[in-house]
This record gives structure tokens, C-alpha cells and sequence, in this order.
């Protein structure tokens, strides 16, 4: 497992769910062709196809489309993100292996990704692993409280 495509093939055929950043430079492929990621938002993706969504007070424009991206076995659901209707260029591209979710609830579980890394960066730093990996430490436990 070395690959983001591995991992994501992983997770989905655990079934889990994801959620995640799409590159901009990633190729996908839509409808049958091979894109650079940005490059078919910006040739396809015009302020008419746009839809305004609001989540925890932040209004934002989407775009959504299931997509392939090539070596991930499933189809995924891109959504695109724009500060405003008319931007040239968008602020984000998310990737969910979910693609009958609305864009509400993937926009939610992606903004719920930090708190889990926050966790995630305090049990570390308070279970002593950041002082093992700097050699000041030699025998650490590993406890995480949820």
C-alpha cells in the first residue's frame, strides 16, 4: 500500500467512508476521457452550472459530478467549490467514495476531518511519541482518550 489510489480502495472496500482533497493536477476521467482535474473544471464548468449551498453559516457555490480517478476501482463524487458564482478559479476540490451523499453532508464530514487530527496531534504529543521519535525518551505508552 504506497499509492493514494491504493489507500483509497482500501478504505472504500472496508466500507468506510472519505472524504478528501482532490489535487488540481490529478487526472480524472469524465465521461470516458482523461483530464487534468483543473483544467476540465475551468473548460466545462461555467457560473450558470453552479449552486449556492450554506453550511454552519458559510455560503459557498458547488459543482458536483461522479467521476473515475484512474487506479481507484469505484466511482467517486467530485465537488467543486467556489468563493463566489462568477470565480475564475475554485478554492477546493473534494473526492467522497459516497457519491449518493449530498453536498450538505460531504461538505460537514470534510469539515469534521480536523477535529480528529486535532485529537489525533494532543494524544501523540500526550502520550510522550513526539519525545521518542526525538530520541529523549526511551520507553513510551500509547493511550488516546476519546
Amino acid at each position: 500500500m504506497g499509492s493514494t489510489a491504493d489507500i483509497l480502495n482500501h478504505i472504500n472496500d472496508h466500507g468506510r467512508n472519505y472524504v478528501g482533497d482532490l489535487k488540481f493536477n490529478r487526472t480524472i476521467t469524465v465521461d470516458g476521457k482523461d483530464w487534468k482535474a483543473i483544467e476540465w473544471v475551468k473548460l466545462t464548468l461555467g457560473p450558470l452550472c453552479r449552486r449556492k449551498t450554506t453550511v454552519d453559516g458559510k455560503v459557498q457555490w458547488f459543482f458536483t459530478k461522479s467521476i473515475r480517478i484512474p487506479g481507484v476501482n469505484h466511482t467517486v463524487r467530485m465537488v467543486v467549490l467556489w468563493k463566489q458564482q462568477r470565480d475564475a478559479e475554485p478554492v477546493k476540490l473534494l473526492v467522497t467514495n459516497r457519491t449518493y451523499w449530498e453536498v450538505h453532508r460531504i461538505l460537514k464530514t470534510y469539515r469534521k476531518r480536523w477535529t480528529g487530527s486535532s485529537i489525533w496531534a494532543w494524544a501523540r504529543v500526550s502520550s510522550g511519541v513526539a519525545r521518542a521519535r526525538r530520541g529523549t525518551c526511551i520507553s513510551c505508552s500509547w493511550r488516546t482518550v476519546l
